[in-house]
C-alpha cells in the first residue's frame, strides 16, 4: 500500500511521510525478529517440547504484536485522508473513497 502511495501521490511532504512509515514498518519487523526467536529456549521447544526447555507466555508478545500492527495499520489508513479530503469532488464521493480505503480494517 505504501509503495502504491509513492506512485500515486507526488507531494514532497506526503512522500516524506510515506518514507517515514516505510522505515517505521521495517524497524518494527526488525525489532520483532529477536522477540520471536527468543520466545522459547531452545527454539525447537516450539515444535518438540522437552522438560529442560522453557517458553515465555505467548499472550504478552502476541498482545504487543497485535497492538503494534493496529497502530501501523491505522497510520497507513489515515495517511492519505487529508489529501483525499482536499480533492474537488462531492462529499459522497469522498466518503465512498474513504470507505474503500477502510475496507482493509475489516
Amino acid at each position: 500500500m505504501l509503495c502504491l502511495f509513492l506512485r500515486i501521490y507526488t507531494t514532497p511532504t506526503f512522500r516524506k511521510w510515506v518514507f517515514f512509515t516505510i522505515g517505521l514498518c521495517a524497524a518494527y519487523v526488525v525489532a520483532l525478529i529477536p522477540v520471536f526467536l527468543t520466545n522459547c529456549i531452545p527454539l525447537s521447544q516450539y515444535w518438540d517440547p522437552k522438560p529442560d526447555g522453557w517458553c515465555r507466555d505467548p499472550v504478552i508478545s502476541d498482545s504487543a504484536t497485535v497492538a503494534g500492527n493496529l497502530v501501523l495499520d491505522a497510520f497507513v489508513l489515515l495517511l492519505p485522508l487529508p489529501i483525499l479530503w482536499r480533492l474537488q469532488m462531492s462529499i459522497r464521493d469522498k466518503i465512498t473513497v474513504t470507505s474503500m480505503f477502510s475496507i482493509g480494517l475489516v
